[in-house]
């Protein structure tokens, strides 16, 4: 369970890298149930979770007393949006797109939406050397040999 252990440091990781405050309106884009957006709701003036609409349900319903979360569906490239954020959040979302092209369309308009002084945080881009390193040591060899247990026609 050692993803399960770590993942309980993402939230004080990314509250660490943000400096959010009270007066800050955040965006969060690819913000799925809420897994982030929700913790951080409470640090900050406004969080606008980004998302598909059925993503964005379960969130109202994991947690219907948002009062400074506001419910955007679409798509980061679809949608218009007229508002400046102190903070934006991009956290497991760059390696869903097509290619780079689409990746780097992404960063410059999600980079229009920053005030000036404004901080955007690209968060948990797989990267295969972390995972080669991670799998080289004692504690990666023992999570990949209980996880390969589970599958049943293992690819690697």
């Amino acid at each position: 369970m050692i993803q399960k252990k770590n993942e309980r440091l993402i939230v004080p990781e990314l509250l660490n890298k943000l400096k959010l405050g009270p007066d800050d309106t955040v965006l969060d884009i690819g913000s799925g149930t809420g897994n982030l957006t929700i913790p951080i709701s409470f640090l900050v003036g406004k969080i606008t979770a980004l998302d598909h609409g059925k993503c964005l349900e379960s969130m109202r319903k994991r947690f219907p007393k948002s009062e400074n979360i506001i419910f955007l569906p679409g798509n980061i490239l679809d949608i218009n949006i007229n508002t400046l954020f102190s903070k934006i959040l991009l956290y497991s979302v760059l390696h869903y797109l097509s290619d780079s092209a689409q990746v780097l369309r992404v960063i410059k308009k999600t980079a229009r939406l920053l005030e000036s002084d404004g901080i955007l945080l690209l968060g948990d881009i797989p990267n295969i050397n972390k995972l080669d390193r991670f799998l080289s040591t004692n504690e990666g060899k023992d999570y990949y040999a209980k996880f390969i247990k589970n599958i049943p026609n293992p690819i690697l």
